[in-house]
């Protein structure tokens, strides 16, 4: 099966590949680091102080290569073309269809776009090598205590990712759950919270209590540091990438909070599936359970002519970034993606025209009903008579047809609810 459709994939600049950390918002202003600034002893000190800080050893040498910020762009981008170009631009399309950006936008350019100047270094996880991003001309430049402390940060939380990626296998581990946007979200929170409570404990020279309630105290201003820079792009491309280093630490200091890295570690054998989790780590850590899965049928016969291009779940936080993009961000209606309760897209292709089946489940009647009149309000303001679309409700499950299909006859939609499952038990239950 191909991966989903992969909007959160554009938001993490292919996560997959690479893992990047923008300067730390903590300190503004530490784009690259001056060229020579660290010597290989000096890597050499913080290699052996991410081990002993994390107790976790390396496995291999870790290479380090060193690149102008242009020549990381231009890394990335060769990166990126060696996706399937037909997926990228359905993954495009699906995007504009429900509204996560507007119809036509450049997603790798606007992913480097918010990027570009704040690179400051990334682990490359296909190619299990450590990349400086450093300023050329700069040469024996000393750096202030301030810059030096932010280039250490970045250092280290890049470090991070290769010991997650030699002991725990992480890179294979985010390939793999790129099939699913929701859970490549989580998984991809972890990794970067991970990160970040590292690099933030390896610049105090310690992990406690104290350390750990400061990281915490930190993290709004980090939230806002953040939007900040990335001032300008859509939302539906920044919010999932803000929340995998955000909501992602929140995460993974609950897990330190309660057994310290053994209990971070233990996050990789049995990681979060689902956004949800990462949101409300009560249910991941009090009240275990899978997610709840949708999965769409019942459409087959009456659309036999049409072909199955990709499937994937959104989660409560693309949900989320869903409605704020199509009705303004912060707006009090994105209170309903946290009555999310499991949600699956169909992506459907016929010849050159899309359609997409959408089914999410909510946790109660009045929040799908509440959903589905703003889906309704906000696909007419998006597609008005230009693209087909439709919204059904039964009960506490909303149905959402974008395409072709949209015009079908109402069997359509009874054969949808009579076959679609949530966890194995009918819809609606």
């Amino acid at each position: 099966m191909r991966p989903a459709p992969s909007v959160a994939r554009h938001a993490r600049i292919a996560i997959a590949i690479f893992a990047l950390l923008v300067a730390s918002p903590l300190a503004p202003g530490a784009g690259e680091i001056a060229n020579g600034a660290f010597t290989p002893a000096e890597i050499q000190k913080i290699i052996e102080g991410i081990q002993t800080l994390r107790g976790l050893k390396f496995r291999n040498k870790v290479a380090l290569k060193y690149l102008t910020p242009a020549q990381v762009v231009r890394q990335i981008r060769a990166d990126a073309d060696h996706q399937n170009k037909a997926e990228i631009e359905l993954d495009n399309k699906i995007g504009a269809m429900v509204g996560l950006f507007p119809a036509g936008t450049d997603i790798q350019s606007a992913d480097i776009g918010m990027l570009r100047g704040q690179i400051a270094g990334l682990y490359d996880f296909r190619k299990k090598q450590m990349i400086i991003v450093e300023r050329h001309g700069a040469q024996g430049v000393k750096l202030s205590e301030s810059k030096r402390r932010e280039a250490t940060d970045v250092i280290a939380h890049e470090l991070t990712h290769a010991l997650q990626d030699q002991n725990f296998g992480i890179g294979a581990a985010l390939e793999k759950a790129k099939e699913d946007d929701d859970r490549a979200l989580a998984l991809g929170a972890v990794a970067e919270g991970d990160a970040t409570l590292s690099g933030f404990a390896y610049i105090a020279g310690r992990m406690d209590d104290e350390v750990l309630e400061t990281f915490l105290k930190n993290i709004p201003a980090m939230e806002k540091e953040f939007a900040k820079r990335a001032g300008g792009v859509p939302l539906g491309i920044r919010a999932p990438f803000i929340f995998q280093y955000m909501d992602g630490a929140r995460f993974v200091a609950a897990a330190y909070r309660r057994n310290g890295w053994a209990g971070v570690n233990a996050l990789y054998k049995h990681p979060p599936e689902s956004s949800e989790q990462i949101l409300n780590p009560r249910a991941y850590f009090e009240h275990p359970a899978p997610p709840p899965r949708v999965r769409v049928a019942g459409y087959e016969t009456g659309l036999k002519e049409w072909k199955k291009a990709n499937e994937g779940t959104f989660g409560e936080v693309l949900l989320r970034v869903i409605i704020e993009a199509n009705l303004g961000e912060h707006s009090p209606r994105a209170a309903l993606a946290k009555a999310w309760d499991g949600d699956r897209v169909v992506v459907l292709k016929k010849s050159g025209a899309i359609t997409l089946l959408w089914v999410i489940a909510f946790v109660s009647e009045a929040s799908a009903a509440n959903f589905a009149q703003v889906c309704e309000d906000a696909l007419e303001r998006l597609h008005g008579a230009k693209i087909a679309h439709r919204v059904e409700r039964d009960s506490r499950a909303v149905l959402v047809i974008i395409g072709d299909a949209a015009k079908r006859s109402n069997d359509l939609v009874a054969q949808i609810w009579k076959k679609t499952t949530l966890s194995g038990a009918p819809l609606p239950n």
